[in-house]
């Protein structure tokens, strides 16, 4: 198993985990060891699966999202989609040994589908985007700041967090009715 997030009191700490093997999600309580706040970041970056989370997950902390974000469907789609741990091309082509270049989107068969394809740049998406966007203030994405806006949103701030958990519970609800039609 592998620390995601955690918080830290004066006498435990409380773990979010994920087993890589299973997807299986607990929270748990463990005395907390010294090495982990030092260890947590590499552990994280030496799986490929976490390459995302290790991009938009700074510190040794729980997420305010998870406290903040009534809607718990909204927090489990967004943790889900931080930790790699949802049904993209992306995830399923590695389960089956799938190349990352063959595993393309479904929906739009443009591009890989990856988190940042899913939140970004896939055009099925672009009604749910816009609303995002919108609701998160962002006017005009220029050219070259996607990245930036995708690793913000992804930082689940107080203002985006529930905004991004409703667009990707909605574009996901999209994503599963065009695949099944």
């Amino acid at each position: 198993m592998l620390v995601l997030d955690c918080y830290v009191s004066t006498d435990a700490c409380f773990y979010f985990v994920t087993c890589l093997f299973c997807s299986c999600y607990k929270v748990l309580t463990a005395p907390l060891y010294p090495s982990e706040p030092i260890n947590w970041r590499q552990k994280i970056m030496s799986f490929s699966k976490l390459e995302t989370y290790s991009k938009i997950k700074t510190t040794f902390a729980l997420e305010n999202y998870l406290l903040t974000i009534q809607n718990k469907s909204f927090a489990t789609s967004i943790t889900r989609l931080r930790i790699g741990a949802h049904c993209l091309e992306i995830e399923k082509g590695r389960h089956k040994n799938i190349p990352v270049e063959k595993r393309m989107c479904p929906t739009c068969k443009e591009d890989i589908e990856d988190e940042y394809h899913f939140v970004m740049t896939c055009p099925c998406y672009n009604e749910e985007r816009e609303r995002l966007m919108t609701s998160c203030n962002i006017k005009t994405i220029l050219p070259g700041t996607n990245r930036n806006i995708f690793h913000v949103l992804l930082s689940c701030t107080d203002q985006t967090s529930v905004h991004l958990g409703q667009y990707i519970c909605n574009a996901m609800q999209k994503r599963n009715r065009n695949i099944t039609n």
